[in-house]
């Protein structure tokens, strides 16, 4: 794959005129947002790879020769820079569908990427129209935008998280301040939530949301959504894009409140950049699927790759345990134990464990966590 300046962007942007709910495509292309653009003939490009972060969209044709060039791309380059950086992993949009299957079995073979759907939904705003939530916020919550002004009170609790996410998608706060915006809701010494855009470009940008743990089924969010709108029509902005699992449902939900669309369904790839992880989360995602005899052989690969974590011994208890191994099951048990990665609210609320309440070993597990 061959790296484009950035004044031969204009040679791919056809070929993701079918990625359009991906603005960071957009974005880096028009110089808007950092990134870079690969093709697999610069002169005459039929295959094209938009990397955002660790965010990549790939569109086009498939042919040997690139699917070679990604793989290197990827083995030598991505992964190498990844685990230097201490980043977690990467994600890979694709279009068309067809390209999922040379992904895996090619271009990311011996890596082990997993898929999730998402879902793109869109608010389309009107000049006139000014979003109103459902409900007023609650007693001594108070907006606030995401300025200087707010950066500089160095007292407010969660403040180095804003500015974390403020960095995620801008090289610095500086440029999130001067291409970007957003706002947040303060309660007393405490940010509760930030809702702030993402990849501004021409009339467009998408949303990025949070509400803190303990603030969450109390509206904020779609308050912070529909301030968020009212902001981006203020300067022009006519259509916001909202991305999330499609099993999100409070994300979905809030989305929907906040009058958001549904406008279409995608499945990326995903892996983490270290190996024991990456497979211990192929477990996470086979475990919450319902498939458990599958789940723990990628528990116990990750341990016999070297994971240490206590989560890894604590998913293949509960894998064990669904999958009528129950030996087994109380022999991860004692080592997510001994780990500290569980408490014994957990042991007897999860509802995996339950064909292991009437043995003996369980029991025993419980006398002794009590003795």
């Amino acid at each position: 794959m061959h790296k484009l300046a950035p004044s031969a962007y204009w040679q791919v942007a056809p070929l993701f005129a079918d990625m359009g709910c991906h603005l960071a495509v957009a974005a880096v292309l028009a110089g808007d947002a950092a990134g870079q653009v690969y093709a697999d003939d610069p002169a005459h490009p039929r295959a094209a790879l938009v990397r955002c972060g660790y965010r990549f969209y790939l569109a086009g044709q498939q042919r040997d020769g690139t699917l070679a060039a990604l793989r290197r791309l990827f083995a030598e380059q991505v992964y190498p820079q990844g685990l230097a950086a201490g980043s977690w992993g990467f994600t890979l949009a694709y279009a068309p569908d067809d390209w999922q299957r040379a992904l895996v079995e090619q271009v990311l073979a011996g890596k082990h990427p997993m898929f999730d759907y998402y879902h793109y939904y869109a608010l389309r705003l009107q000049h006139d129209q000014r979003p109103q939530p459902s409900r007023p916020l609650p007693d001594g919550v108070t907006p606030r935008m995401v300025d200087r002004a707010l950066l500089a009170e160095t007292h407010l609790r969660h403040l180095d998280e804003l500015r974390e996410e403020m960095c995620s998608e801008r090289p610095s706060m500086e440029d999130f301040l001067a291409h970007s915006f957003g706002v947040c809701l303060v309660r007393g010494d405490e940010l509760v939530g930030w809702c702030l855009s993402e990849y501004n470009t021409g009339d467009r940008c998408e949303v990025g949301i949070a509400t803190r743990e303990g603030y969450r089924r109390q509206g904020l969010g779609t308050w912070m959504a529909c301030a968020l709108a009212e902001q981006a029509r203020t300067r022009g902005i006519r259509r916001l894009g909202w991305h999330c699992y499609a099993a999100n449902a409070p994300s979905v939900a809030t989305a929907l409140k906040a009058g958001f669309a549904l406008e279409s369904e995608y499945a990326p790839l995903f892996a983490w950049f270290d190996e024991t992880i990456n497979l211990a989360i192929n477990g996470n995602v086979r475990l919450q699927r319902g498939e458990y005899a599958d789940a723990l052989e990628w528990f116990e690969r990750a341990l016999a790759a070297g994971a240490q974590g206590g989560w890894v011994y604590w998913g293949a208890a509960q894998a064990a345990a669904a999958a009528g191994q129950t030996e087994t099951a109380l022999r991860y048990l004692r080592q997510a134990l001994d780990r500290g990665a569980v408490s014994r609210e957990q042991l007897e609320t999860t509802e995996h464990l339950r064909p292991l309440h009437d043995t003996p070993g369980w029991r025993a597990l419980l006398a002794g966590l009590s003795a």
